[in-house]
């Protein structure tokens, strides 16, 4: 490879036992990386948090010193993450982005012969982006940003049955700390970064807008998917339609508000469509999130959130005091 750096390496011997014994990996294309140079990874799902990342790393770098990568699950989402990148490079005048998108699927048998049982869920989904960021950022032993603003990431309880079931849990700091652990112990490469830890959505937005101005940031980010649902297919509808009643749909109207954004997003829940409103009661998070405004924040909440040791609990309190004021907008 004439000392140029992989992109991909081969897998290792599984379970253990000798090589003459342990069945054949799958043998995969070694190449050099065709990004050299970067000074950093982003993710990019497609979602308005991980647009404003690659904004702000475009913006702070330059197009050609950082990656953005995707994972390529559900194909609908695919042209989402395409257009993002492209406006970002649009919208912050330079060379084309550098985007890797990345459609990672395993086979249906083992390397044994074996066959695999189907898996339906998604249940590692974000667990293997991360992966798949930390293979990407370990070319250059690069930071890995994973962009998520800081309130979700907390995962406040809206009731008592809910703790940690309204958004994923993947961003949370005890999670991302404990990641990094691992990795590192493991000899991997382990440098993860959230840089809007400490921030709301809505402050998130104000950012965006403040980077590119104010109607060109709500053009992207009304572009961009937040909503947790797929199942309004089964009424012919396209899954990059939001519902507009998920946890992530109602944080998101409320960030468009806080930031004083136009939202052009096209939301089920305000076409008022009869047809729709069961489906739409079934998935709201609506009557938990009144129940929650209404009762207000308490100290208890915080107790909920396994934080890190080195994450102050005022400094908690005072993002979901502002996370919970955004949300107060969509009541007034």
């Amino acid at each position: 490879m004439n000392g140029s750096k992989p992109f991909w390496g081969s897998c290792p011997a599984i379970g253990g036992r000798s090589a003459s014994t342990a069945p054949t990996p799958p043998q995969e294309t070694v190449r050099a990386t065709p990004y050299p140079g970067v000074r950093r990874v982003v993710l990019l799902s497609g979602g308005a948090d991980s647009a404003i990342g690659a904004l702000l790393s475009r913006h702070d770098l330059g197009p050609d010193q950082h990656l953005l990568l995707s994972h390529v699950g559900a194909t609908a989402l695919a042209p989402i993450q395409r257009d993002i990148a492209a406006d970002i490079a649009r919208l912050i005048d330079g060379p084309p982005q550098y985007h890797q998108a990345l459609r990672f699927s395993r086979r249906s048998h083992q390397p044994t012969g074996a066959k695999l049982r189907n898996e339906y869920s998604t249940r590692t989904r974000s667990l293997l982006f991360l992966a798949l960021g930390l293979a990407a950022a370990a070319v250059e032993k690069v930071p890995l940003w994973i962009p998520e603003n800081g309130f979700a990431s907390l995962n406040v309880p809206l009731t008592a049955d809910q703790r940690g079931a309204l958004s994923t849990r993947t961003t949370h700091p005890f999670f991302l700390q404990t990641l990094a652990v691992i990795a590192r112990d493991a000899g991997a490469h382990a440098l993860i970064h959230n840089p809007f830890a400490t921030h709301t959505k809505g402050e998130m937005f104000t950012q965006a807008a403040g980077l590119v101005g104010t109607a060109p940031a709500a053009e992207l980010l009304s572009r961009t998917h937040s909503c947790a649902h797929t199942g309004h297919r089964s009424h012919r509808i396209p899954v990059r339609t939001h519902c507009g009643v998920c946890f992530g749909c109602l944080l998101r109207r409320a960030s468009f508000r806080a930031a004083g954004l136009d939202d052009s997003t096209d939301y089920l829940h305000a076409r008022h469509d009869e047809n729709l409103q069961t489906y739409l009661d079934g998935k709201s998070v609506e009557p938990s999130l009144r129940t929650f405004l209404a009762r207000g924040l308490h100290p208890a909440d915080i107790t909920t959130l396994n934080l890190p040791s080195d994450y102050p609990t005022r400094q908690a309190y005072e993002l979901c005091r502002r996370g919970i004021a955004e949300l107060e907008l969509l009541y007034p």
